[in-house]
């Protein structure tokens, strides 16, 4: 960190002919992930300086950034206080629970913003119902639980319910699949509701309709109020509704395509996201209507900037992080190559006791992409999913998908597992 931070370089953007960013300006990544490493590689491509904030005082990006700075994450007055000092250019995160501080930072330093007063509504699953529900989104029916008397309401709802449909119990303020939890018997009401409530940082849950249907995602790029970018994968996700993977292109007639990117248009005005990227999960119900679920105001995890990179040509992060700054951005034509992405996942936990050779794997499927981070007496567990990934292409999506799923099936033979606990 530099001793005398008042003599830091103006964050005037200034480019050269190729494009390159020169006077150096700071880009600040709020939070500690892995993922966050590629985007300070590709920021420093761009000629830019980078700084992380982290409550681990030992952050992993630490290493690679050019300045630190341990705060908490989740409070915009003192990331606000540290984003001063360093007069930064812009700032991004790729972590849910960070979003709303970027978004705050953003507005007091009246720094380019996907949208003005978006934090709460893009992290709150009750707020962002909220909106969904004002604008006439499609959305399924939901109740919110924070106190008793809604406890009591919400059981009632549900026990009438169960008749037709089933549903799902979810922190309000937790992303990807934290403390979800079906509801198919009123049996089962009280542990869905108590295992929500243990993930719930602010101790509220929200409960909806199951819609019965394909898990579908949307990743969006908006600039200045217009969705430019909508790419519609199908997800593949385990019985506990975790995210693995996505297959893309979505063989589906134009006309539907249309109505999904209508209805995801409809659902990033109603939340205010006006720049930059969301992530949009969605249902298809049986007769192919689309019922929106939540959206991200952010790059989507389970490695989907790789896969739209491979799919489309389009770099999402350099985009990002474009934006971010206030750099102007120009996407090229965009390709359509069916391919499909996989993260290693282990359903149960344990110890790695042997990992043998795959070599023969990597020369029979060919992968676009392919990372593997496990060695040998490393502990794994279900509710990570960093342990790895892989991206195939093929001549369509079915095949894509496909040779994908005999890959990792194949690569996890590879792997000797010992089961420590059911």
């Amino acid at each position: 960190m530099p001793r005398d931070l008042q003599v830091l370089p103006s964050n005037k953007l200034i480019l050269n002919r190729q494009g390159r960013i020169t006077m150096n300006p700071i880009l600040m990544i709020v939070g500690d992930v892995s993922i966050h490493g590629i985007v300070i590689q590709k920021a420093k491509q761009l000629g830019l300086r980078v700084l992380v904030v982290a409550i681990n005082p030992k952050a992993h990006t630490a290493k690679t950034a050019d300045y630190f700075e341990c705060v908490n994450t989740t409070d915009p007055d003192a990331v606000e206080e540290i984003a001063r000092r360093y007069r930064i250019s812009g700032s991004i995160t790729r972590i849910e629970a960070n979003v709303p501080t970027v978004c705050a930072v953003n507005e007091r330093l009246n720094l380019p913003s996907q949208g003005v007063g978006i934090g709460l509504a893009v992290t709150d699953k009750y707020v962002m119902r909220q909106c969904f529900e004002h604008a006439g989104v499609n959305s399924p029916s939901y109740r919110k639980i924070e106190n008793e008397k809604d406890l009591e309401q919400v059981a009632d709802w549900v026990k009438k319910g169960l008749s037709c449909c089933s549903f799902i119990a979810k922190p309000t303020d937790r992303a990807a699949s934290f403390g979800v939890a079906q509801i198919t018997e009123f049996s089962q009401f009280d542990r869905a509701i108590e295992h929500a409530r243990k993930h719930a940082h602010n101790g509220k849950i929200i409960v909806e309709e199951f819609v019965q249907g394909e898990d579908i995602h949307a990743t969006g790029y908006c600039v200045e109020g217009e969705m430019v970018l909508c790419f519609i994968s199908r997800k593949i996700v385990t019985s506990s509704f975790a995210s693995l993977g996505h297959i893309i292109p979505l063989s589906l007639p134009k006309k539907q395509k249309a109505a999904i990117r209508k209805e995801c248009q409809k659902a990033l005005a109603s939340l205010g996201i006006h720049n930059g990227p969301s992530t949009i999960d969605m249902k298809l119900d049986q007769h192919g209507k689309p019922y929106l679920i939540e959206i991200g105001a952010r790059v989507g995890g389970t490695r989907l900037p790789e896969l739209i990179h491979a799919h489309s040509g389009i770099d999402l992060l350099d985009a990002s992080i474009r934006q971010a700054i206030g750099l102007d951005l120009l996407f090229p034509s965009v390709l359509s190559r069916p391919v499909c992405n996989m993260l290693l996942y282990f359903d149960r936990p344990g110890i790695i006791r042997k990992v043998c050779s795959y070599a023969h794997l990597l020369e029979k499927y060919q992968p676009f992409e392919f990372e593997l981070n496990i060695r040998k007496d490393m502990h794994v567990s279900p509710e990570v999913r960093t342990y790895g990934y892989m991206i195939v292409q093929a001549g369509t999506a079915e095949e894509a998908q496909k040779n994908c799923m005999s890959f990792m099936r194949e690569l996890k033979q590879c792997i000797r597992v010992e089961i420590t606990r059911e």
